[in-house]
């Protein structure tokens, strides 16, 4: 019930929304009425500028400034042509479409050939024969260093022989590399006068030995033959010239022979060194008591062996280039068949030592 008292008028709320149902949409849309003030719009623009800390120094936005469109609404009219230059100004979207257009489910995909230009071909076979050749010349500048080499060390050319035979196993073998080494270069204790050469008799009594034996293992040219095939044994004693060395040599050594009338060689026609392999199977005589050589004289000593390398000869052996020479007795009498035989037999009668290059 209301107050008799009350002059005031009740609002009709609803009816004044009834009617202005335009003005209602516009407050609640949040625009600004068509009729509204537009220099009470410029003043809410330019206090909005002024509290936006972002914008001090800048020059106060026109109305054509003001108009932001809606994020929400329609995407408004574009010129073809315009759409046109976008896209051909977007070199991201002419990648795509140039992919697009380029592959088919047909076709597949397109890959460039690649083509090599007679130059380069021809630049890169130079470079092969440069390189080839550089090779081979560096490998023989190395090998005649190390020749070089060798042979300022030894002072003797070649400075290496290969091992034919057995006679002078079990110290060295056959197919072993010998290094050789001029005799009067470093002559051992008690060499017999300036040959440089230390026999097995005086090796005994001064404690030197060289392949585990006393005294010096020569290379030496039967008979001062330089076509012959060098001969590597080891020097045993010194003879003179005329001696009749049958009382200084070893009973084994000998063979059959009863005195000097029965040894070859002996008295002895030079002076020189007896000579003799190492195998106690297939070299028991002297090689002057075979007829192989005569007393070996220092100007036909090649050199010493100094060091051997295993197996390292059988390369130059297998190549068939290393020269052969059977040893023949023709000045010895056999006393027996027996003996006959093993002159006759070129494996028991030297340890040939083939220079190699």
């Amino acid at each position: 019930m209301s107050d008799p008292r009350d002059d005031r008028a009740p609002v009709d709320d609803g009816h004044d929304r009834e009617e202005d149902p335009a003005e209602s949409a516009d407050v609640e849309d949040g625009t600004v009425p068509d009729g509204a003030d537009e220099s009470a719009r410029h003043d809410n623009h330019a206090d909005r500028e002024q509290s936006s800390p972002g914008r001090e120094g800048k020059a106060p936005a026109t109305h054509d400034d003001q108009h932001v469109p809606d994020r929400f609404s329609p995407r408004e009219d574009v010129d073809p042509a315009d759409d046109q230059t976008d896209r051909t100004a977007d070199p991201g979207r002419q990648g795509i479409q140039y992919q697009e257009s380029s592959m088919s489910p047909d076709s597949g995909v397109r890959k460039p050939t690649q083509t090599r230009s007679p130059s380069g071909d021809g630049g890169d076979r130079w470079k092969h024969v440069l390189q080839y050749a550089f090779d081979i010349v560096s490998s023989v500048v190395i090998v005649a260093l190390i020749g070089a080499l060798l042979f300022a060390t030894s002072g003797v050319w070649p400075p290496l022989v290969a091992i034919e035979s057995a006679s002078m196993e079990p110290h060295i073998d056959t197919g072993d590399l010998v290094f050789v080494m001029d005799e009067q270069r470093f002559p051992g204790p008690g060499a017999i006068g300036e040959s440089g050469v230390v026999p097995a008799r005086v090796g005994e009594e001064t404690g030197y030995r060289t392949f585990e034996g006393y005294g010096d293992v020569v290379i030496y040219e039967p008979d001062g033959n330089g076509e012959a095939t060098p001969i590597i044994h080891r020097a045993m004693f010194w003879v003179a010239d005329g001696e009749n060395w049958y009382d200084r040599a070893d009973s084994t050594g000998v063979g059959g022979a009863d005195n000097c009338e029965e040894l070859a060689n002996c008295p002895a026609p030079n002076a020189g060194f007896i000579t003799k392999g190492d195998n106690t199977v297939s070299n028991k005589r002297y090689d002057q008591a075979m007829g192989i050589s005569e007393p070996v004289k220092p100007e036909w000593v090649i050199g010493t062996a100094e060091y051997g390398v295993p197996g390292l000869g059988q390369v130059r052996l297998l190549s068939g280039e290393v020269r052969s020479t059977n040893v023949t007795a023709t000045n010895v009498t056999a006393t027996n068949a027996t003996d006959r035989d093993r002159l006759t037999a070129p494996t028991n009668s030297s340890d040939t030592a083939p220079a190699t290059p």
